[in-house]
């Protein structure tokens, strides 16, 4: 099969690169393929049926079943250029018949991907498709590598209608397709059109991976759905309990209004330790004394006090004395306070620390 692409850090697909080892179990699988198909015609010639027509497609002569078992033994062996030479061998032939050609057009695409010239093996792809004399399975498979190698070579659209009319064929597609549309849409910037197979790549996924995730929190955001966002959030907390993800839904809850559920998401971040910056303790802080629990506000700033995290810097010694007065502790905001006049050099905390 053409290899899975993957996704990059800008959001772009491309074919993952081959190591050596990688190519030849590639190469293997598409061997262990052709034979699939030969025995598939071979059976064909003996075969009892009304349908002659697909006898002779699926007919394999000895002559062609040589040359491309020939050809898949060196694509195994990576041995690129003698596999393509006994493919245009067999193009020069005249004698094939459609299931021969077809087989010849696919093999190439073999090789041409494994060269890694992609341009070309979406031709002979779609040159073996045309001939529409493969068994549906394998015309299925051949159609749904095409669909990614358009992915790797960014023409979108032509990946997005292949991998459509792939869809309407197969029985229990996997999330993997479906994840692979929407990204081909998200490359377009049509978020819209792209949701629905993202979501339904998270549905059919027993536990959906964390790009997959990613991709739907991405869309729900851009579509603006602040409450679908938060969904998707909590998905990720529960099971990549990253910090990102925590500060994300708490943002999520407050642009919902469910100001408490915000404040107690960073409070979770921060007892997992995820808290690690001055802003991010700063902000713990000023939620835990906007929701009247100065006492907590405390603790957090002098423990980022204590362990380097929140600078020396009057707003922040400021908001420690707000906190220590606001739960009666006057002596421990005595010194908060006075060290923030210290730094600001007077003003209105000279009067807080006079009262």
């Amino acid at each position: 099969r053409a290899r899975t692409p993957e996704l990059l850090a800008g959001g772009d697909v491309k074919v993952r690169a081959r190591n050596r080892r990688g190519s030849r179990g590639w190469a293997l699988a598409a061997r262990g393929v052709l034979a699939l198909l030969l025995a598939v015609g071979i059976a064909a010639l003996g075969a009892s049926t009304a349908d002659a027509k697909k006898r002779r497609n699926l007919a394999t002569s000895e002559w062609g079943y040589k040359t491309l078992t020939a050809a898949h033994e060196a694509l195994a062996g990576e041995r690129f250029d003698e596999a393509l030479a006994l493919m245009k061998k067999m193009s020069e032939r005249k004698s094939l018949n459609d299931h021969e050609k077809a087989l010849m057009w696919q093999t190439t695409a073999y090789i041409q991907t494994a060269k890694e010239q992609y341009a070309a093996a979406i031709e002979s792809f779609e040159k073996c498709l045309a001939l529409d004399a493969l068994p549906d399975a394998a015309a299925l498979a051949t159609e749904y590598n095409l669909g990614q190698l358009f992915m790797s070579e960014r023409r979108y659209e032509d990946a997005i209608r292949v991998l459509v009319g792939w869809l309407g064929k197969v029985e229990n597609p996997p999330a993997s397709a479906y994840y692979l549309i929407a990204m081909a849409h998200v490359q377009l910037k049509d978020a819209q059109a792209a949701l629905p197979y993202a979501i339904k790549s998270v549905e059919l996924s027993k536990a959906p991976s964390e790009q997959q995730l990613r991709l739907l929190l991405a869309l729900r955001f851009e579509l603006k759905q602040y409450e679908e966002v938060a969904k998707v959030l909590e998905t990720l907390v529960s099971h990549f309990p990253k910090k990102v993800y925590f500060l994300q839904l708490s943002g999520a809850y407050a642009e919902l209004g469910l100001d408490k559920r915000s404040l107690s998401t960073l409070e979770i971040a921060h007892l997992q330790g995820l808290l690690d910056r001055e802003s991010e303790l700063v902000n713990l802080a000023q939620s835990y004394l906007y929701h009247g629990l100065p006492y907590q506000a405390a603790g957090v700033l002098a423990k980022g006090f204590e362990d380097g995290i929140i600078t020396d810097g009057k707003e922040n010694w400021k908001l420690l004395g707000d906190s220590w007065l606001n739960e009666r502790e006057y002596e421990q905001a005595l010194v908060a306070l006075a060290r923030a006049e210290a730094l600001s050099g007077g003003g209105n905390r000279v009067v807080q620390v006079a009262q």
